[in-house]
């Protein structure tokens, strides 16, 4: 049996070597980034939680300390950041113009979130890098990862849509019996402020934290009509909003704020009572998209077990790309049109 020289052999050996290596490179230069980043924004979670913790308990301090009116030296306002007003002109003088940051960030700040938008899209590359990575490497279609890797930097926006959702649901059903409660307060003798603040106190969350954040803030200087105009804002609710509304006006026109308040309570529960109705009505419909939604991925599931050489003409054809894009696309607009359809804003 004959061999090849040993030189040709080593020459064969370091050339099959040096084709490896240069295969793999893209490869490894990728998991080193996302290695990078991953341990980058796992640090700016940690510094971004401790810091959050020193601002909180010097803010603690600073409201109960009657000393609170003096002036802040300038590493303390750096430690423990503006007052609400200060912090927002702050904000916004710094990012300017940016609106897509701002756009992006709102739903987390809405949402109570710790991070905030770069952090966030730090750590969903630094997720989704090696995970597009390895589809690649198994031979997943570059057109199938990117919308995967898409989906995957949207989710903690899609995750803050349902967290603000569901609190605005919430406060929307609590807001009824705070209501009422405030105008007890104002008929008993109290102040709105003292008012505002016994709904903090004896409400359940989530109402009750919106409330304690208006008394902290006008506790902190910040005027009653501003940080009412805030919670009606932050709380996504169209019935706060109302209750907001026609506190503000009844503080310009003056009147009966107690009986304008039970006036407004009763409103607010037919209201919650029209939507209770709307969505009972509503329930076929939303059921009949879920199913809709679900059935394609369940008999893509059943036929990739059967027969995966026909399911895999999906992606490794491209009419069967075309396809698959264009049922994809069509999926998503019958969704969010069926979605249209059953809500019903009270």
């Amino acid at each position: 049996m004959l061999r090849p020289p040993l030189h040709l052999a080593r020459a064969g050996c370091q050339q099959m070597s040096a084709l490896s290596v240069s295969a793999w490179l893209p490869w490894m230069l990728l998991v080193f980034i996302a290695v990078s980043l991953l341990l980058h924004g796992a640090w700016l979670i940690w510094d971004g939680t401790m810091r959050q913790r020193r601002r909180m308990s010097l803010r603690w301090a600073r409201f109960h300390d009657p000393s609170a009116a003096r002036m802040r030296s300038g590493s303390e306002r750096a430690l423990v950041g503006d007052l609400p007003g200060e912090r927002l002109a702050g904000a916004d003088a710094r990012i300017g113009g940016r609106r897509l940051l701002r756009w992006l960030d709102q739903p987390l700040r809405d949402a109570q979130f710790r991070l905030r938008t770069p952090q966030v899209l730090l750590a969903g590359f630094a997720i989704g890098l090696p995970v597009a990575g390895v589809g690649l490497v198994l031979g997943v279609p570059v057109v199938l990862v990117l919308p995967v890797l898409g989906l995957m930097l949207a989710v903690p926006w899609l995750y803050a849509a349902r967290v603000i959702r569901r609190r605005a649901t919430q406060i929307q059903s609590q807001l009824a019996d705070a209501v009422d409660l405030v105008a007890r307060a104002l008929r008993a003798g109290h102040a709105l402020a003292s008012a505002l603040r016994m709904v903090a106190d004896q409400a359940p969350a989530p109402i009750s934290v919106e409330f304690a954040t208006v008394c902290d803030q006008i506790g902190f200087g910040v005027p009653a009509d501003q940080a009412l105009r805030e919670m009606a804002v932050r709380s996504r609710s169209d019935d706060l909003r109302y209750v907001v509304t026609a506190v503000l006006l009844q503080r310009e026109t003056g009147g009966n704020l107690a009986e304008l308040l039970d006036n407004i309570a009763g409103l607010v529960r037919q209201r919650q009572q029209l939507r209770h109705s709307v969505r009972a009505l509503s329930a076929e419909g939303r059921l009949s998209a879920w199913i809709l939604g679900i059935l394609p991925f369940a008999l893509a599931g059943v036929i990739s077990v059967i027969n995966p050489a026909l399911l895999s003409l999906l992606w490794t054809d491209p009419a069967g790309r075309a396809m698959a894009g264009g049922a994809l696309f069509m999926m998503v607009l019958g969704i969010l049109i069926m979605r249209q359809l059953v809500q019903v804003r009270a």
